[in-house]
């Protein structure tokens, strides 16, 4: 992750303010594009209900590392995409902005 974003945004995404920390790893990833930038991108975009981009984001992430030999952080997209898989087939998918009840 860029030095720039990475503790403003490590720290938004510690107090759980997702949707804020968006912003600042979409312009650390334009900046300098890494895989752990990318695997936290698509974790807040998972937790906002952004669900396409972050299916979007982890299977990049899953590819990339995967061809950098990084398996840990592979194997972690992995496991990421099967929690949305396992989400959207028991109904959890929502719109932007709606909550979960």
């Amino acid at each position: 992750m860029s030095e720039r974003a990475s503790s403003p945004a490590q720290s938004l995404i510690g107090d759980d303010k997702f949707a804020e920390a968006i912003p600042k790893l979409e312009e650390a990833q334009h900046l300098d594009p890494g895989i752990g930038t990318q695997f936290n991108l698509a974790v807040c975009y998972a937790k906002v209900g952004r669900l396409a981009l972050a299916w979007k984001n982890f299977r990049q992430v899953e590819v990339l590392a995967g061809a950098a030999g990084k398996k840990e952080r592979a194997e972690a997209a992995r496991a990421k995409l099967e929690e949305l898989r396992l989400g959207a087939t028991r109904g959890s998918c929502r719109r932007d902005g709606e909550r979960r009840r």
